[in-house]
C-alpha cells in the first residue's frame, strides 16, 4: 500500500462473502495516508467493521451501501467529503458517529440501515433527503443545542416509531436533556 493512497471504487463491490480486508497486516483498518474511499468501494460485502483514520478525507457515493454485517462507523474530522448513499441499506448498523465538521448529511446517508445511534456535529445545517429514513427506535445525539438542531433544515427522520434527542457536548448521553418526539404528533 506504500504507492496507494485510496480505496479505489467498486474494489471489493458485491463480494458478499467477504468479511475481513487485509492492508499492511491489519484487518479492517484502512491505513494511515490513505485519504479516500471510492464510490462503491465496499458496496455489499460482509464486513463487520471498519476503521477509518483520520487523514481519510472522502467517503464515496455508495462506498458501504448494503454491508448488511456492518455494526458501527465512526467518520473522521478529516472526511469533508462525503457521497451519497454510503450507508444505505446496513441492517445491522447499530452505531455511528460523524466528528467531520459537515454542514450537510447528505441524501440517503443511513437510508433503510439498523442505525440505533447517530451522533452529529453541531456543524450541521442541513439533512439530505432520506438521509436517516427508514430507521426505527433511533437516537440522534447532535453536538450543538436544541435552538441549532431546530434551525438544522431538511428531511428530518419522520418514519421512526421514536426518536430521542440528545443536545450538547457534556456528559455520557443518559446525562443529556432529553426531548422525546412522537412521529404521529410531529411530521418534518
Amino acid at each position: 500500500s506504500k504507492n496507494l493512497t485510496e480505496i479505489p471504487g467498486y474494489l471489493f463491490w458485491g463480494c458478499t462473502s467477504l468479511t475481513t480486508v487485509v492492508i499492511d497486516g491489519k484487518e479492517n483498518v484502512i491505513p494511515e495516508g490513505f485519504t479516500a474511499i471510492g464510490n462503491c468501494a465496499f458496496s455489499g460485502t460482509a464486513i463487520v467493521s471498519m476503521v477509518i483514520p483520520e487523514g481519510v478525507t472522502e467517503i464515496g457515493m455508495a462506498a458501504f451501501e448494503d454491508c448488511t454485517s456492518l455494526q458501527s462507523i465512526v467518520i473522521p474530522s478529516t472526511a469533508t467529503t462525503i457521497g451519497t448513499r454510503p450507508f444505505q441499506g446496513c441492517t445491522a448498523l447499530a452505531y455511528a458517529e460523524i466528528r467531520s465538521p459537515l454542514t450537510e448529511l447528505p441524501n440517503s446517508m443511513f437510508m433503510n440501515s439498523g442505525l440505533g445511534t447517530v451522533i452529529l456535529p453541531e456543524t450541521l445545517t442541513s439533512v439530505g433527503q432520506n438521509a436517516l429514513s427508514g430507521t426505527q427506535d433511533l437516537f440522534v445525539r447532535f453536538k450543538g443545542s436544541r435552538e441549532q438542531w431546530d434551525a438544522v433544515t431538511g428531511y428530518k427522520p419522520a418514519n421512526p416509531k421514536e426518536i430521542t434527542y440528545y443536545y450538547g457536548n457534556e456528559g455520557k448521553p443518559e446525562d443529556a436533556p432529553v426531548f422525546t418526539v412522537q412521529p404521529e404528533s410531529h411530521i418534518y
